[in-house]
């Protein structure tokens, strides 16, 4: 346990070492350069920004109690009422850089000191928020050794508070994601009609941006809250949370910002487009060479340890596994192409045609290991030759799929010059091919959504009659898992099917997809696999 404590607390504090100095140069520029101060946008986000960076001092107070074993004079709980306030002020700066976007892509005409008004509100909120905690009255507790942290209920204004707080972050969620709806469907209907307008185009990486930091908002505060009765209090859920908090406010926006910059400046672009090739070569190149030897790692255990191999979710999983694992070659050849500027003899291509094939037959199993996780839990009864039936169609499907990719009536084209790949229509049966595979993840998806819907209704249930049976407390991380890969495969989806009609087809975006392909299917699962195994 010694070792655990010490390793979390050299996390927390290196990433924050690691991510502060650049996240505050990300926002000195916002304040500095006359072209980003003058917006109202960066504005918000600059003042979202400080919320965030005032976190730092939780997870570096947190990392260094963790090798002391005590908090030292109390600074680390401090520092968590802090983050406290914060959290709650960051929830309001989201909601209004969000009508921000309303205002500006649909064209509505309302003054813009509304948004001062809220900003201000924001700040107000979270200085009387952190006060209260600071009072005898009110108290906020960081226990280090159970890595977690509590509302003291014997302090008369906590419970107080804390519902204050819980309210105020459930009414922004909400008002956020129904403006963010009403801008996706907005968006999809003018780029339906041809009809987006200038400003649109001119604010679309803001909107992405704001968008994509709200969902990971919105999935953390749905963890934090609600992780714990799906999946039961235990150290391992906390030490997790505590990451995906430090990974979601002082990583990913700083991430998202030099993006947006860049995009931004398309006029000075940061890099030439060669050293652009290199670098996203080596990217390929380096994830590829560090996660695929740790999967291979772990995909001999599930075979080779018996406690594994006779359980049939870990035969599903080791058949997932094998299909992210043949994806492999695409992502090394690619990345060699992009180093010698041409797809060297095809083989890029062809091991495109494989990955395709890989995703329509990884959805499958993912269908499948959600119909164990359901028959498991809710004691199902049925024949296992069900499963076993739909694994044996999953890879000839898979099969099919490839085979018929290779003939000259089909093809699925690599261009590595604009980052790009596509159907060539110009072949007979690519259309067909491109629909049906579109088909099979569209039903997986779906099924599989409706499964994990099902279960988490039925576990929220069994969790408040208290009436969870020995099957879930045993499974529970298999479900955990299953249920974060599907959350990740179905956004991932989404971004490459509907990320070009909304946000318009860029180099940057594209980039960012296959990132994103390769973090969810080489560096993630193995991740998730080494916390189930432990």
């Amino acid at each position: 346990m010694d070792a655990v404590h010490s390793g979390f607390g050299a996390f927390l504090i290196g990433l924050t070492v690691l991510c502060l100095p650049v996240y505050i140069r990300i926002l000195y520029i916002f304040v500095k350069v006359p072209k980003y101060r003058k917006l109202q946008c960066y504005r918000i986000m600059a003042q979202q920004g400080v919320t965030h960076c005032l976190m730092a001092p939780y997870f570096l107070f947190l990392g260094v109690d963790h090798f002391l074993g005590y908090d030292l004079c109390r600074i680390g709980q401090t520092s968590l009422k802090l983050m406290g306030a914060c959290l709650r002020s960051e929830a309001i700066f989201g909601f209004v850089l969000a009508l921000d976007r309303l205002k500006l892509i649909c064209d509505l005409t309302y003054p813009k000191y509304i948004h001062t008004l809220l900003c201000l509100f924001s700040w107000c909120f979270g200085a009387t928020y952190f006060s209260l905690l600071m009072t005898p009255n009110a108290d906020f507790t960081l226990n280090i050794t159970t890595y977690s942290s509590y509302f003291d209920s014997t302090r008369p204004y906590s419970a107080y508070i804390q519902q204050a707080g819980y309210c105020l972050v459930l009414s922004c969620c909400c008002l956020t994601f129904l403006v963010y709806s009403t801008l996706v469907v907005f968006l999809l209907y003018r780029r339906y009609k041809q009809k987006l307008n200038a400003t649109y185009f001119k604010e679309k990486w803001i909107f992405l941006q704001a968008l994509v930091r709200f969902a990971f908002d919105l999935s953390l505060t749905i963890l934090y809250n609600f992780g714990s009765s799906i999946f039961g209090p235990s150290v391992e859920l906390r030490i997790a949370t505590t990451i995906c908090y430090i990974l979601n406010y002082l990583f990913l926006p700083p991430l998202l910002y030099i993006m947006m910059i860049s995009c931004y400046n398309s006029s000075t672009p940061l890099w030439h487009m060669d050293a652009v090739h290199y670098t996203f070569g080596a990217s390929l190149l380096i994830l590829t060479a560090v996660c695929l030897p740790v999967y291979m790692r772990v995909i001999y255990i599930f075979v080779a340890v018996p406690k594994y191999r006779r359980l049939q979710c870990y035969h599903i999983m080791t058949q997932q596994a094998i299909t992210h694992c043949l994806m492999a070659p695409y992502f090394v050849f690619v990345g060699i192409g992009h180093f010698i500027g041409d797809d060297f003899y095809g083989v890029g291509q062809t091991s495109l045609k494989l990955m395709a094939a890989c995703l329509r037959s990884e959805a499958i199993f993912g269908f499948v290991l959600a119909l164990d996780r359901l028959k498991l839990i809710c004691d199902l009864r049925y024949p296992n030759l069900l499963h076993t039936s739909l694994c044996i169609f999953s890879w000839c499907f898979g099969i099919a799929y490839f085979s018929v990719l290779m003939t000259p009536k089909a093809d699925f084209t690599l261009n590595i010059n604009t980052y790009s790949s596509y159907f060539d229509n110009s072949k007979p049966y690519s259309s067909y091919i491109q629909q049906i595979g579109y088909c099979t993840v569209l039903v997986c998806y779906s099924l599989t959504f409706i499964i994990y819907s099902t279960l988490v209704a039925y576990l929220l249930h069994r969790r408040y009659k208290q009436m969870l049976n020995a099957n879930y407390f045993k499974e529970k991380w298999i479900f955990l898992q299953a249920l974060v890969r599907f959350a990740f495969d179905l956004i991932l989806t989404i971004f490459y099917n509907f990320g070009s009609s909304i946000l318009g087809h860029s180099t940057a975006l594209k980039i960012a997809t296959s990132i994103c392909y390769i973090l969810n299917y080489l560096f993630l699962p193995p991740l998730l696999y080494v916390v189930i195994i432990r």
